[in-house]
């Protein structure tokens, strides 16, 4: 799915964007500040996207870092009247993507780690649980990591688009390309393959 074209300016700002819509007709003219901004708004969501996907923290940066030379580029085809978001994410898919199916995609592959995940951890510390608490909810994110990095890369997508990313089915079909049925259908096997997997660790897991 590629950018959406757009000529006119807008007069309203476009709904549930971060910018409004004159900073996003400045990033259509590739303002530096505009840029900028649109960068820091939605650097965190891509960036735990692109972590979430391939498992390497210096994958995803490098991930980014092409995803905003992307931009860059094709910045005067912005629709100014929608939600960057969708746009910036499928880039940023299709990107893990390609580096799944790269060399550099199989090598960099690694388990993943709670230390390099922040935001799991702030998670965990803004709660008012217990010692015993954090430690079973640390160990949950631990298992279910593990999990999700054995799924096939086109099941996991989906999970993280999913239950991380908080898009729907239907989100995610225009997202990827494919039929909402069928990407319905994939999330539901990669469940019954997350619960196999975690059924000898902690079935309670996914609870």
């Amino acid at each position: 799915m590629g950018p959406h074209q757009n000529d006119a300016t807008p007069n309203t700002d476009p709904p549930s964007s971060l910018l409004t819509a004159a900073d996003l007709e400045l990033v259509r003219a590739r303002d530096p500040e505009a840029l900028g901004r649109l960068f820091d708004a939605y650097f965190e969501r891509l960036y735990s996207l692109a972590y979430r996907l391939l498992g390497n923290e210096a994958a995803a940066q490098d991930i980014i870092q092409e995803l905003f030379l992307r931009v860059h580029k094709a910045a005067h085809q912005l629709d100014v009247t929608r939600d960057p978001a969708p746009w910036l994410m499928t880039i940023t898919t299709n990107l893990c993507r390609e580096k799944w199916r790269s060399r550099q995609g199989r090598q960099d592959k690694q388990t993943l780690s709670l230390d390099a995940k922040p935001e799991f951890t702030e998670n965990v510390a803004a709660t008012s649980a217990t010692p015993e608490q954090v430690a079973v909810e640390a160990d949950h994110g631990r298992l279910l990591e593990e999990a999700l990095d054995q799924l096939p890369e086109s099941m996991r997508l989906v999970v993280v688009l999913h239950d991380m990313q908080g898009l729907n089915h239907e989100e995610i079909a225009a997202l990827i390309g494919e039929a909402a049925p069928a990407v319905r259908k994939r999330y539901s096997r990669a469940l019954g393959k997350l619960r196999e997997l975690l059924k000898d660790h902690r079935p309670d897991v996914l609870e």
